[in-house]
Parts: C-alpha cells; sequence; structure tokens
C-alpha cells in the first residue's frame, strides 16, 4: 500500500503529535541567517549538555542534507536548530567559523546525544564540520524502546487490574494474576524481537499519536528559508514541521525510557517536565537473545585415536558400541601428565574440537573436584576415575584407514547459510560511498560497465533509481576523486551507441 496513503489513513484515525510552540523556538542555520541570531544560538546551548539529533537526505542523491539538533534547557523555550548542509556559507567566512563553533559545543565530551538510530553512521559524511569521531555519549533510544515497551504494557495491565479491585472493595488482589495478565489497551509489538521500531509505529503503539511522514522523501537540499529557495511556502513549512516534531518526538521519548515511565505517567506527564534539562540515568540493559545451547555427540573413533596416539599397552579402546555424551567427559576434570616420551597428537585433538563447533553452541559446565591421574608404563595399571576403573589397552591399535585423519567438511545446507550471510553483510556496504549519474534510457548494465572500466572507475555495483544511475565506490576517497573524474554526461545518447557492442 502507497505511504502517502497509509499517512492519510493515520492521520484522519489518530491525533497528530503536536509540541506547543510557546515552548520552543525553529532556527534555520543557513548562509542566509544574521550574526545577531548566530549569537543568540551559540549563548543558548553553551548552558546546555542534553540534546536529540536527527537527520534528512535529500531524495534524488539520499546524501545527508539537513541536521537537526533540540536542546534541552534548564528553562523553556528550546531551540530546534535545522542546519542546512546544502546552504552553508562559504567556508572561509565568519559565519562558517560560527557554525563549526555550534558543532564543537554540541559535541563536547560529558553532553549526552539521544537519537533515533545510529547517529555515528548517519553524521559520518558531515564530520568536515566536526571533531571526528564524535567524544559525546551517544545513546541510540531505538535499540531500548522494544524492551521498555513490553515492560511498560505489563505495568499498565497491573495498575489497571489494581484499581479495578480497590473499586469493587478487594484489597487482596491475587499476584499471579496481575503478573501473569497482558496488556489490552496497548498492542503487542508488530515486531519480531530482533526488529527495530520506526519512530512512528512507536507513537502509535504507545501514545495513539501520528507523526506524519509524508515528508521524509522531499527536495531538502532545495533550502527551507524564503531566500533562495525553489520550493513553495507551503512546502516548506511542512517540511520544517516535519523536521521540528521528528527531532523532538526523539525528546519526548528520553525520560520514559531512560528512567522506566510507565504509559500512564508518560501521558500524564507535562511538556516543561519532558523538555528540560534532567539528572540522567543510565539506560536500561538491551534484550539478549535467547540462546540455544546443545550438547553434540562426540565422534567415539576420533576420540580413540587420541588415546591410542599414547603408544601405551596399558590402555584399550573404547567401544565404538556406546555412544558418549559431552557431559559424561567433562565430569570431573582430569589432570593428565605424560612423560617426555609420551606426546598427545594435538591435530587429532583439534579435529574433536572442530566437531565441536560446527554451527552450534556447546556449554561447558565444569564443577566437581580435580583428580590427577599420573600415565607412566607399569603393566596393569589401572585409574580410579569418579568410583570408575578405566582400562586402556594399547595392543587393540584401529586399522590403518581408522587412524587416516577424516577432516569434516560442511553440508551443502551450511554453505548456503555461511555464504547468505556473508553476502547480507556486503550487501550493506556496497552504497555507503556512492555517486550518480544522469542516463541515456536505453542503458543497460552490461554496457554502463563498459563505459565506468573506459574512465578507470573502480565501482563496487551499480543499480538504476528513477532517472539516475547510482554507482558504489569502496572509499570516500575513491567516491571524491570519480566525482571530478567521470563527467556528467558519461551516459548519454552518443555514449550508449558508441558501447553498446
Amino acid at each position: 500500500m502507497n505511504k502517502d496513503i497509509v499517512n492519510q489513513r493515520f492521520n484522519e484515525i489518530y491525533p497528530a503529535f503536536v509540541i506547543p510552540e510557546t515552548s520552543h523556538e525553529v532556527i534555520l542555520i543557513n548562509r542566509y541567517m544574521s550574526m545577531e541570531v548566530m549569537d543568540k544560538v551559540l549563548n543558548h546551548i553553551k548552558d546546555c549538555y542534553q540534546y536529540s539529533v536527527d537527520t534528512e537526505s535529500e531524495m534524488s542523491t539520499h546524501e545527508l542534507s539537513i541536521i537537526q539538533f533540540h536542546t534541552i534547557p534548564r528553562t523553556l523555550p528550546s531551540q530546534v536548530l535545522i542546519i542546512e548542509l546544502s546552504q552553508l556559507p562559504n567556508r572561509q567566512s565568519h559565519l562558517y567559523v560560527k557554525i563549526k563553533e555550534v558543532f564543537r559545543l554540541i559535541f563536547r565530551s560529558h553532553n549526552e546525544i539521544y537519537s533515533w538510530g545510529d547517529m555515528n553512521l548517519e553524521l559520518e559524511s558531515a564530520n568536515y564540520l566536526f571533531t571526528w569521531p564524535i567524544t559525546s555519549e551517544l545513546i541510540n533510544l531505538q535499540s531500548h524502546f522494544p524492551g521498555w515497551y513490553e515492560w511498560a504494557r505489563t505495568q499498565c495491565r497491573v495498575q489497571s487490574l489494581e484499581q479495578q479491585a480497590m473499586e469493587n472493595n478487594d484489597i487482596i488482589a491475587d499476584q499471579r494474576n496481575l503478573s501473569a495478565s497482558s496488556c489490552i489497551c496497548h498492542r503487542p509489538s508488530p515486531y519480531n524481537e530482533h526488529q527495530l521500531w520506526s519512530l512512528q509505529k512507536a507513537f502509535l503503539y504507545s501514545f495513539n499519536l501520528f507523526i506524519d511522514k509524508t515528508s521524509t522523501l522531499s527536495h531538502w537540499s532545495y533550502g527551507l528559508s524564503s531566500i533562495g529557495s525553489s520550493l513553495t511556502h507551503v512546502q516548506r513549512k511542512k517540511m520544517i514541521n516535519y523536521a521540528k516534531n521528528d527531532v523532538m518526538a526523539v525528546t519526548y521519548l528520553i525520560r520514559p525510557i531512560t528512567e522506566q515511565w510507565s504509559l500512564t505517567r508518560t501521558k500524564e506527564s507535562s511538556i516543561e517536565e519532558m523538555f528540560i534539562t534532567f539528572q540522567s540515568k543510565r539506560s536500561p540493559p538491551l534484550r539478549q537473545p535467547k540462546s540455544k545451547n546443545k550438547i553434540k555427540n562426540i565422534n567415539v573413533q576420533k576420540l580413540s585415536k587420541i588415546f591410542t596416539s599414547i603408544n601405551d599397552s596399558d590402555y584399550e579402546l573404547i567401544s565404538s558400541d556406546d555412544e558418549i555424551y559431552l557431559n559424561q567427559l567433562i565430569e570431573p576434570v582430569v589432570n593428565v601428565y605424560c612423560p617426555r616420551d609420551q606426546i598427545i597428537n594435538d591435530d587429532m585433538a583439534q579435529d574433536v574440537i572442530r566437531d565441536l563447533d560446527d554451527n552450534v553452541n556447546v556449554e561447558l559446565q565444569i564443577d566437581g573436584p580435580t583428580i590427577d591421574v599420573i600415565m607412566n608404563n607399569d603393566d596393569d595399571q589401572t585409574n580410579s576415575v569418579n568410583n570408575h576403573y578405566v582400562v586402556v589397552d594399547g595392543m587393540n591399535n584401529p586399522t590403518e584407514h581408522q587412524q587416516q585423519r577424516i577432516k569434516k567438511k560442511r553440508s551443502l545446507q551450511a554453505k548456503q547459510k555461511k555464504n547468505r550471510k556473508r553476502n547480507n553483510k556486503l550487501r550493506l556496504h556496497r552504497y555507503k560511498y556512492y555517486l550518480t549519474r544522469s542516463y541515456y534510457h536505453r542503458f543497460k548494465s552490461r554496457s554502463l560497465k563498459k563505459v565506468l572500466r573506459y574512465y578507470d572507475v573502480q565501482y563496487r555495483h551499480i543499480k538504476f533509481q528513477d532517472d539516475k544511475v547510482v554507482i558504489g565506490v569502496k572509499t570516500k576517497a575513491a567516491q571524491r576523486d570519480y566525482e571530478e573524474a567521470l563527467p556528467h554526461n558519461c551516459f548519454n545518447r552518443r555514449n550508449y551507441y558508441r558501447f553498446r557492442r
């Protein structure tokens, strides 16, 4: 379903997330702002140490275009700073130096920066404006939200049942029923355990509030001020409202998540309580995925090779008819002291270990006393281990075929799983650094690659997107070099007929 249609339906059902204009001031930071306004911003942020941050990208190039900061001051009003990266002044100007000072003050080492997403990745392309890496404490609320929401739903249900019991004069409530009951006023998570929430759905499910996302894909590089912008007044106003609401929504969630507020308390809290400086607390720990620990059987023949490699006549082979489990071998711990002339084959032992580590997590729990067993060449020597006598006869040597090392190979399914995991990881970095060019509509990928090889462009991947071709490269330096070396009209009609054969 089209996103615009979905947004329209949500807008008809849910009230919009709106913050009173008296509580904040929106300031556009670009080449057209006055020095008086810039000095006002600097004086304001000098006294702030907590911020929310968000970013927006230009829809045509997917390059970072807007950075929004929401200050969390001691007293309201706060400031929403919308920094237009495509509308910055000349780098030699005094205003540009002031803008860099804004970033320096915000990213001070003792400051706390809250976000919805990984800001290290989103802000990396703008690191020419501030010291990189960022020394401030970056706190990603998106990772902590799922755990808080599940906890808040249980609290919401318990509170409602307790209130109902009080109204019915039933003071003694069954705590087991309260804790086991699930919340009926807030829907369960629509995501899997390891999926991250979108900010829009976080507000819909938690507070029944709607954040309009129709302006996400916009021409943010066209300018938001009335001077020098090709956008209409209505478009600019809509985009500014979206940008400020998006970053203030992050601020709205800071204290509920970090301080473990219930949903009821969050809804009853005032804007002043949510948007002023607070004593920060450590965010709750992230939920850890449940690990599936399995105990895998050991190959008895391989285990027997370890013992037979000792060449001692006092020990006998373990029968292959009996299946040995790992917990039978690790309790208790046996320290073996071998004479100098007896060396255990480490390669065979390593093969057994590899068998245990074949896409299976094996948990070893070693408890109990440690027993020392001395191996020697005395005849008829038996050793007592855990009240059991073990006799190994070295005369029953395995056949030559059994002694041959057997290297276990991955199954086809395991290889495919490993390849998929590897490809998914590589796919994430295909377009970390990229450049775009217009192309003649009859161009195919094969002809495009011929043109790129002609211009000595070492590309990682290419794809068609609308009327542009996106070319992924390996490094930021390569992106900068190819941006200058590759002509903007290299995929025109003339080159199509030149390279199509």
